[in-house]
């Protein structure tokens, strides 16, 4: 017995296409995919059987798009910075800072320890206090750690 496929709804514009013979399901036309104005499809097909009786069904299935292209910038930073008053390097610069808007930001020593944590970093962490030491960053935007390093703190 032979199964054969048939899209019977939910695919309007011809974004996808269904092999007839395997069931294999493919985009046909990715221009009409935007998860932002249509984050789910769902296509009703039917299955039959062509054997002796012909048996057929039809199932629902559900796409969900994800919206995983997202990408975030690398910071334009130096990773050496010398608070010691002289208007130069006295605090971490990410020129780009603008880009990171919204995002979280956590400095940590080699321990592990976090020693500056914000939203929205602002240019103006100094490492107050700290000693002279190889530091560790991550930027975290959207839920996800999109950017890690390290920053050296020279006096």
């Amino acid at each position: 017995n032979t199964l054969s496929y048939a899209l019977i709804s939910g695919n309007d514009r011809q974004i996808f296409e269904l092999n007839q013979t395997t069931g294999e399901l493919r985009v046909t036309d990715a221009t009409h995919l935007n998860f932002e104005a249509t984050p789910k499809f769902e296509l009703g097909i039917k299955i039959t059987d062509n054997g002796y009786n012909k048996l057929s069904t039809q199932i629902k299935v559900q796409i969900e798009l994800t919206n995983e292209a997202d990408t975030y910038p690398e910071p334009d930073a130096d990773n050496v910075f010398s608070p010691n008053g002289d208007q130069i390097n006295d605090t971490w610069v990410v020129r780009n800072v603008h880009e990171f808007a919204g995002c979280e930001l956590i400095i940590f020593n080699s321990q592990g320890k976090t020693v500056f944590k914000t939203v929205s970093y602002d240019n103006s962490w100094s490492g107050d206090g700290l000693p002279a030491d190889t530091y560790y960053f991550i930027f975290t935007c959207g839920g996800r750690v999109t950017n890690k390093s390290y920053i050296t703190l020279v006096k």
